[in-house]
């Protein structure tokens, strides 16, 4: 059934005059004008864009537990979930920040790309008037 369906859509295609080989294939040719990234800036900007989430989600848990810490009213257990809550945020927090620092510093070891995405670390060079 669905490679009936199949047959029948590269049928229409090549009857709409889809570009062909001589073999009867249609060509597919990809676009040219997409410009060229290199895999070093597409890993960096996949890898700050999740630890970008995670940092989010550990400052909403930051904010919850704070919430939760206010609202207690004096109620021992919540205020202990609240202070839990509070802790693990604060881990969170720290673990995605020295995750950070060690991907960001490997990725640029590896790469050549720092987290920006450019090619150079920055830094001023010693000796140039």
């Amino acid at each position: 059934m669905i490679s009936q369906q199949v047959s029948e859509l590269a049928v229409r295609i090549i009857a709409r005059g889809a570009p062909t080989d001589p073999a009867g294939s249609v060509r597919i040719t990809p676009p040219t004008n997409i410009p060229d990234a290199q895999i070093g800036e597409i890993i960096t900007r996949v890898i700050n864009w999740g630890l970008s989430i995670a940092g989010s989600v550990a400052v909403l848990f930051l904010i919850v537990g704070g919430i939760m810490y206010i609202t207690s009213a004096g109620d021992s257990q919540r205020i202990e979930d609240a202070k839990k809550t509070l802790k693990n945020a604060i881990i969170g927090v720290v673990f995605i920040l020295i995750s950070l620092v060690i991907v960001n510093t490997i990725n640029f070891a590896i790469t050549g790309v720092n987290s920006s995405g450019s090619g150079t670390s920055g830094g001023a060079t010693v000796g140039t008037p």
